[in-house]
């Protein structure tokens, strides 16, 4: 590389090249984004629930990353 990347990518999950997303399996994902809201982090998703019952939520990171959490329900 020429140029050395920048600290801080733009935020948006196609701004920038390398692993910008990530999946998290929780317990408890009401109570998972209700801490994160509470830090001020930006929460791109709300707690939704999927056809199936699974329940997912999304925030962004301070770098600009998307953070995927998944509630899985028990069948």
């Amino acid at each position: 590389m020429d140029d050395a990347p920048a600290n801080v990518s733009p935020s948006g999950l196609t701004s920038a090249y390398g692993l910008r997303y990530i999946t998290l399996l929780v317990e408890n994902i009401e109570q998972t984004i209700a801490r994160i809201e509470q830090s001020g982090q930006s929460i791109l998703m709300p707690v939704t629930t999927l056809g199936h019952g699974a329940k997912i939520a999304m925030v962004e990171d301070p770098d600009g990353n998307i953070i995927e959490f998944v509630h899985e329900t028990k069948e």
